[in-house]
């Protein structure tokens, strides 16, 4: 190959290498807030305990994802009667969040016992039941006497169902009643809220002072 071609070779071969490193370059620019989402939603699933006026624990498994109606309204009261919370970014409970919330169940219980545990989540219920004043307490995994605290949960205007099969309960109520077998008198229960009363701000606020007061 003579000099001139190679030379022109070598040109053409850094302009590409040049067009190469501005997309990758680009790509990177790109793809960093999407990696420092990924952190946030890392740290978010490992749990954040929030310390509040109750004998027992409420988690809220979707109570670090952004935009979620129970985040929001857990954003806005800031503590005000409140429970004592353990909130994550994991609604569909994967094994190392359930791990973690209840690592830190157990450790807030051996500092002082905890009376009771209430997985607080919310979906959309079939169409009959879909009002913004309807709960399902989980009968599935359910451990020790739950009517008193749900009598006061109605109390507050709030019409609670009942139901052992898709709202009975999930993997977190489970793990948790298996590594508090030796409590009798411990509660432990799921409440699964509907959409529409994820997002009524009153309701949802007397439920969550009758958790933190029971």
């Amino acid at each position: 190959m003579s000099g001139p071609s190679l030379l022109h070779e070598l040109e053409r071969a850094e302009r590409v290498l040049n067009i190469l490193l501005e997309r990758l370059s680009g790509l990177n620019a790109a793809l960093e807030p999407i990696e420092r989402d990924m952190r946030v939603s890392d740290f978010a699933s490992d749990g954040v305990f929030v310390q509040g006026a109750s004998r027992g624990v409420a988690c809220v498994l979707s109570g670090q994802i952004q935009g979620d109606p129970l985040e929001r309204i857990l954003g806005t009261l800031k503590g005000r009667g409140l429970p004592t919370l353990i909130k994550a970014g994991d609604r569909t409970e994967s094994q190392s969040t359930v791990d973690s919330v209840v690592n830190m169940v157990i450790a807030e219980d051996q500092k002082k016992p905890v009376d009771f545990i209430v997985n607080i989540r919310w979906s959309v219920l079939p169409r009959p039941i879909e009002r913004e004043d309807v709960a399902i307490l989980g009968t599935r995994y359910l451990k020790g006497d739950v009517t008193p605290l749900r009598r006061k949960i109605e109390s507050q205007g709030v019409v609670v169902l009942e139901d052992a099969g898709e709202f009975g309960g999930g993997p977190l109520v489970y793990e948790l009643i298996r590594k508090f077998t030796h409590r009798p008198n411990q509660l432990i229960f799921e409440l699964t809220i509907s959409q529409g009363l994820s997002e009524n701000i009153p309701l949802l606020t007397g439920i969550l002072n009758v958790i933190a007061g029971f």
